[in-house]
């Protein structure tokens, strides 16, 4: 059965959540989790608000989030994900687009659906992934576990163990979800963690690498652009990491010999590497765009300049490895 959520735009005041917070500790707000039902019974209410209700915070995540950095840095708390964040061009919101409940002879659960996007952008093919309750537990939990200090103003909705899928329920659910994620997506710190890359699209891109190295080129590229725009809308654009990504693109349309794809990808992926020359995959994405240029018929002018310019400084250009190989090692060790 879908539950089609309609939203409910009211909220506390900013000094009604303060003085719910002054005695209730962020963890303390109730839900069910996706397997168990919810109460019916007044005794087993719910304050909802409170897990809902972030408000009060966005004005403080400003600082905050620098605070947690600071301190972070000081504890080497926090690694970003791959190398960092390229051009942020507005916030990410999330929101849940449709509740499923899906029962089964053993349990019974509520699969979220989740629509991503980014401010500002129209999206022809917005980006939509399906999630349950446990999903994002597992995510809130192991934040919370590695990064204690920058998790602890953050609400999760806790888990409740009696009741029945209620229609209001799930909604009120959804709308803590959204808040949850959107407060995570505005900390840098936290945007850019393994965990947060791996609940949105990590796991289906490493699936993409296997792939790739057991030479499946076309499976991967179709597993590669659904993560995409998702890894990109997390990022921002022209990050390296989601450099590397188009990479495995511009490989995989390399093998299956799609040169103005390939070419149009590097040229793309070249964006992110302008200000890191001696990232892995930048040498032999320019050998690469070189010479898909000289096939293509095009200007490769540039492109050579910057190989001269790498040989001026002593790297030596022609032991550059192959961008396929250097793909094929990106989550060898993981």
């Amino acid at each position: 059965m879908a539950l089609s959520l309609k939203r409910d735009r009211k909220s506390p005041s900013l000094e009604q959540v303060i003085a719910k917070r002054e005695d209730t500790d962020p963890q303390d707000s109730l839900l069910a989790d996706d397997s168990d039902a919810f109460s019916q019974s007044k005794e087993n209410d719910v304050d909802i608000k409170l897990a809902l209700s972030l408000e009060g915070e966005t004005q403080k995540d400003d600082q905050s989030h620098k605070m947690d950095n600071n301190e972070s840095s000081l504890t080497g708390d926090v690694v970003p994900f791959e190398t960092g964040p390229g051009v942020y061009r507005g916030r990410t919101h999330f929101e849940v687009m449709s509740a499923d409940i899906v029962k089964s002879e053993k349990s019974s659960f509520v699969m979220y659906k989740i629509l991503i996007v980014r401010e500002g952008i129209l999206d022809k093919a917005p980006s939509i992934i399906e999630r349950r309750y446990s999903d994002l537990e597992k995510l809130n939990s192991s934040l919370r576990k590695k990064y204690p200090k920058i998790m602890r103003n953050v609400a999760f909705p806790k888990k409740l163990v009696i009741g029945n899928f209620t229609n209001e329920t799930i909604a009120q659910r959804s709308r803590a979800f959204e808040q949850f994620l959107s407060h995570l997506e505005g900390l840098d710190s936290m945007r850019f963690t393994v965990e947060f890359a791996e609940f949105f699209y990590l796991l289906e891109l490493k699936e993409a690498y296997k792939l790739i190295c057991d030479d499946k080129y076309l499976e991967a590229v179709d597993l590669i652009q659904k993560c995409l725009p998702i890894q990109e809308k997390i990022q921002g654009d022209y990050s390296p990491g989601l450099g590397a990504t188009i990479c495995a693109l511009v490989a995989c349309y390399q093998v299956l010999d799609k040169r103005e794809l390939a070419l149009r990808y590097a040229e793309s992926a070249l964006k992110c590497f302008t200000s890191n020359e001696e990232n892995t995959y930048f040498l032999p994405l320019v050998q690469v765009a070189i010479h898909l240029s000289w096939k293509l018929g095009r200007n490769k002018q540039d492109l050579e300049n910057i190989l001269t310019q790498m040989e001026k400084k002593g790297i030596h250009t022609e032991l550059s490895p192959s961008l396929l190989s250097v793909v094929k090692t990106r989550f060898r060790s993981s």
